[in-house]
Order: C-alpha cells, then structure tokens, then sequence
C-alpha cells in the first residue's frame, strides 16, 4: 500500500489453503476503510460597481447613509487606530452590499455558437457529405450555396452585434458613462494604439537592416575630421529659467 492510505488497511491476513482457487498464490484477505473529503472551494468575491456613486446622487446619498449608521454601530472611542479602521472597511463593506449593484461576469459569446450559424454549418456537412458520394455539377451548386449562406450569416450576426454595441453607446452617453461609451466606441472602430518602434520586415536580417537605415538617417551623415569646427550662436542668452 502507498505511505498515504496505510492507515486504510485496518486488518490484513493471509490464508494458506489453496482449495478452490486454482492459482498457485494465497489468498490475501484485507478490510480497507477510505474516509474521502472534498476540498473547500472559495466562494467568489461579490464586485460591486462603485462607478455609480459618481453618476447616481440618490445612490450616493443613500451609500452614506447606510455607511454611516454602520459605521456608528462599530465605532466605539476607546478602540485602538486598527480596530477604527477595521469598523471603517466593515462598515464601508456592508454599505455596498446593500445600496451598490454588483458587477456582471463578462461573457464572451463566439459567433460560432449562434444557432443560425451552426445550422448553416451543419448545412455545409451535410453538402460536403453528398458532395463526396456523387460528384456532380448540382452536388456541386449545393455546396457553394451552402456555404454563401454560412457567410450570409456571419455578416447578419455581426450586424447585430455592432446594432447592439451602438444601442450600448447610446445609452452609456445619455446616463452621462462617456467613459464605458468611448470603451464601446473603441471596440466597434477596432482602434488600437499605434505601433511605435516597430520596424517592417519577414525577416531577422530585414529588421536589423531597417533599423541600421532608421539610425542612420536619423543621427545624418558622418562629418569631415578636417572640417573646422562651427560655432553656433545662442538662440536665447537670458531666457529667465531658474534651474536651482
């Protein structure tokens, strides 16, 4: 037995009669007690959305006063700075739990999964399947309407999306979210951030010779040793800047 379930076996014994077995092994018998537990998962923390304390006045003002009335329950004068603090965040923890909503998990729904999309798939197999028993032209026809169907359908649940996401901004700008409503905005324009520093080429070799062009052509040209050296007149010679 492994050192982990030893103390499973509570009585082991070992017969020396062979009778009715057939084997040339004893017979080992043994009384195996498993006491099995499940771990403990941790229950999810609740995320409230604080956000709506800054667009709600009556949410804010209802948040205080749940707050503060906790908060007087706990505060006692002569409790130590830690146990102050401690009444505060308790305080501040249950104010949420009553007045501010919780946030909801993002879901993250694939177009793959949309009921029309998965019928025009099943479509094209079925298509493909006739397709491959008899190859003809109208076999053939099937198929490529099958599957210009399946494209029909991506661009139909994509317009609903972005239908959607527009519906979204609309509102996240008349409860005065410009915040979120830019977020929606970004996503449905698919703007990201410029690509700084990077240099065009497939490969190692490419992008070394880029660079080495990109420095050269911004540091200029190499300069004569014996060109004498040019002196340059101060654009400003007081500007007034105290450097101290």
């Amino acid at each position: 037995m492994n050192s982990k379930w030893r103390n499973s076996i509570t009585n082991s014994e070992a017969y020396s009669s062979f009778k009715s077995v057939g084997s040339d092994h004893r017979i080992v018998t043994a009384n195996i007690k498993l006491s099995l537990r499940t771990t403990k998962r941790s229950s999810a923390k609740v995320r409230h959305d604080w956000k709506q304390l800054r667009y709600s006045p009556e949410l804010c003002e209802q948040f205080n006063i749940s707050l503060r009335n906790k908060f007087d329950c706990l505060y006692q004068e002569d409790s130590s700075p830690t146990d102050k603090y401690a009444a505060l965040i308790q305080a501040n923890e249950f104010a949420a739990s009553q007045v501010l909503p919780t946030l909801l998990k993002r879901s993250y729904n694939r177009d793959s999964n949309n009921p029309s999309i998965m019928a025009a798939r099943k479509r094209i197999a079925e298509m493909t399947k006739r397709y491959n028993i008899c190859k003809s032209s109208i076999a053939r026809k099937h198929l490529k309407e099958a599957k210009q169907a399946l494209q029909i359908e991506y661009a139909k649940v994509d317009e609903e999306r972005v239908n959607l996401q527009i519906a979204q901004t609309e509102s996240e700008f008349e409860a005065n979210h410009t915040a979120q409503a830019w977020k929606v905005v970004n996503t449905i324009t698919g703007r990201k951030e410029t690509s700084a520093g990077k240099l065009k080429g497939k490969s190692p070799e490419k992008r070394l010779g880029s660079w080495l062009n990109h420095f050269r052509d911004l540091l200029g040209s190499s300069i004569d040793p014996n060109t004498p050296d040019l002196e340059i007149d101060p654009v400003l010679t007081d500007p007034g800047i105290n450097d101290t």
